[in-house]
């Protein structure tokens, strides 16, 4: 099993962001100083390594279905517009027990797994996605 984290330590400036990806612009990224001023990288590695490591072992142990609840607790996109990476518009509907993101799209619901999805919130959905079911 190969995963990949990564974690903002410190702010980013918009203008570099807007520069660097103006679709990403409206879409600022958090950090931990936001919740923990003053935290550092070697801090933030102290206190993220050891429950990362338990969460990937329990994960492998029982796959993602004991951590579905809890991830649709903090679901930040679920109901809202989204413009999957490959143009694909719709709504979110969460995850399955297998961990696939959940879009209903003009075409139906449409489960989402890939090696790398990115998902932005729609700013400006078209009509069309803001008729589409609810979850």
């Amino acid at each position: 099993m190969v995963i990949g984290v990564g974690v903002n330590i410190r702010p980013v400036e918009l203008a570099a962001l807007a520069e660097a990806s103006p679709s990403n612009a409206a879409v600022p990224p958090g950090c931990l100083q936001e919740l923990e001023p003053g935290v550092d990288a070697a801090q933030a590695l102290l206190r993220i390594a050891a429950p990362l490591v338990q969460t990937v072992l329990a994960f492998e142990q029982f796959g993602f279905a004991p951590f579905q609840a809890r991830f649709a607790a903090r679901d930040a996109l679920a109901g809202r517009a989204v413009q999957l990476s490959d143009g694909t518009l719709g709504t979110a509907c969460g995850v399955s027990e297998t961990g696939a993101l959940r879009v209903q799209a003009a075409g139906g619901l449409v489960e989402v797994t890939s090696s790398e999805v990115s998902v932005r919130p729609a700013a400006d959905a078209p009509l069309s996605v803001k008729e589409t079911r609810p979850c």
